[in-house]
């Protein structure tokens, strides 16, 4: 998840924050704009809150067997619109939402204006119990410095066929907000929009088994999953440019690698992963693809690599196209 991305959320928000004025006042701060002595009338009997029409469990962080609604999307998340998606209606399915702050003090103040919500077909079910705990959280261009982070997540499940439902989860603040960054107004929302259409099959944009080709055997430590494939290899771009700046920051490079079953590009690619080349990995490429700085990678369709890579803990993407896993590789060999 690179830091660059923050600046396409600030601008998210800051329209968001605008389009929000003409909505219907929060009933969490109601009681602000109430008249100092108000008439007395009759309580009006409370409206209880509908039963959810769909199953709806904790779920902050990773809960298999529950699928990201993300590995259903090829493409972008976009942020103020209904985003539609067809899921199976017998997979339970996780949303997430997020806050992160520069330290854990900012990160409590910023909490104490926040309003968390999980909508579904207009009614709010949020539990505090869809919170995680706070966590380190680390920008991709800044390794060694630590911020703190808030997320919140659920499972759904119990779909039915030909029944949609809408999905809104997200954060709504109560007063002015500042993350140590940026500041945000009152009444600025942060939230995603999902139109869910269950159906008997959807095809999932995941990481599929892989399909094994012979390599020259190269030795392993443990027992941790190992791939062995011919794919392509795309350059990703990563971190953060400041454009105010009179040098900016030279933005570093991912290699994605594309083997026989992935879809997609980028951060969005499904059955991709990133790779690191281990110190002493064996890499068999022509003369002039070696430079004094290490190796000059083709990428393309047209440039074909063979790979042994094991996986590792790491994973390396972005916060609204997704992740791929890291696999360190021990060989790799350009065949063409």
């Amino acid at each position: 998840m690179i830091r660059s991305r923050r600046l396409f959320l600030i601008a998210a928000l800051c329209i968001m924050a605008a389009s929000t004025l003409t909505c219907t006042v929060p009933k969490s701060i109601i009681p602000l704009f109430a008249p100092a002595t108000p008439t007395p009338t009759l309580a009006p009997s409370a409206t209880p809150t509908p039963l959810p029409p769909l199953n709806i469990s904790p779920c902050p962080y990773s809960c298999p067997p529950a699928v990201e609604i993300y590995e259903y999307f090829s493409g972008n998340i976009e942020v103020g619109v209904i985003n539609s998606v067809d899921i199976p209606y017998d997979q339970p399915i996780s949303f997430y939402t997020f806050w992160i702050a520069k330290d854990y003090t900012i990160l409590a103040q910023n909490l104490e204006h926040m309003l968390f919500f999980v909508k579904i077909d207009g009614h709010d079910y949020w539990d505090n119990s869809f919170m995680g705990t706070p966590e380190p959280y680390t920008f991709q261009d800044e390794p060694n410095t630590e911020y703190a982070s808030q997320w919140a997540g659920v499972q759904v499940s119990g779909w039915k066929v030909g029944e949609s439902h809408e999905i809104r989860i997200g954060i709504t603040f109560t007063d002015q907000v500042d993350d140590g960054w940026d500041t945000y107004a009152s009444g600025t929302v942060f939230e995603e929009l999902y139109s869910i259409n269950p159906v008997l099959s959807a095809p999932r944009i995941s990481h599929p088994t892989i399909t094994i080709t012979p390599i020259p055997a190269i030795a392993t430590q443990g027992n941790p999953q190992v791939v062995e494939e011919e794919g392509w290899i795309e350059i990703v771009y990563t971190g953060t440019v400041d454009l105010g700046q009179t040098n900016p920051t030279e933005l570093g490079k991912a290699l994605v690698f594309h083997g026989p079953n992935a879809v997609g590009e980028g951060w969005n690619c499904r059955g991709c992963y990133v790779l690191e080349p281990l110190p002493d990995a064996s890499v068999i490429v022509p003369t002039e693809d070696k430079t004094s700085s290490g190796i000059n990678f083709h990428p393309g369709e047209d440039y074909r690599y063979k790979i042994r890579a094991t996986l590792s803990d790491k994973t390396m993407g972005d916060i609204f196209l997704g992740s791929l896993p890291v696999y360190m590789v021990s060989y790799l060999e350009r065949l063409k």
